[in-house]
């Protein structure tokens, strides 16, 4: 992990850890990072949701560990029936799409997984599940 990363997830609990313990577990893929933070002892943000340390966006050809987090959070919010492969294909594209189209705390439409769409999609599958 190089130093631009931890300063990232050394902010990320700084910036949280006034809400109550937080506890950060790294996944690694072969080209990406995602950070499972939980929470203890707060109301004020979901018990625990994954974080990517990048964007993620249309790519067909490229596993992404990340991605298959998002199809399974994806799945839990509609059951989209998306194959939890890790490829961000065109299907994983168009409930991207809806997703952010329904919830407008993913900050609009562009297909693109950044850090909005993302922790929405976390808080969303912790609470209720989209119609």
């Amino acid at each position: 992990m190089n130093l631009k990363k931890i300063a990232g997830a050394a902010l990320g609990v700084a910036m949280f850890a006034s809400l109550g313990t937080v506890a950060i577990a790294p996944t690694a893929s072969a080209n990406s990072n995602c950070y499972f933070i939980q929470y203890h002892n707060s109301d004020l943000a979901p018990h625990s949701y994954w974080v990517p340390d990048h964007n993620l966006s249309y790519s067909p050809s490229n596993h992404d560990g990340c991605v298959v987090i998002l199809q399974q959070e994806l799945n839990q919010a509609y059951g989209a029936g998306l194959a939890t492969d890790g490829y961000f294909g065109r299907k994983t594209l168009d409930w991207v799409n809806r997703f952010q189209g329904d919830f407008h705390c993913a900050g609009g439409v562009d297909g693109i997984v950044g850090a909005n769409t993302f922790s929405c999609l976390n808080w969303v599958t912790d609470n209720y599940q989209a119609s």
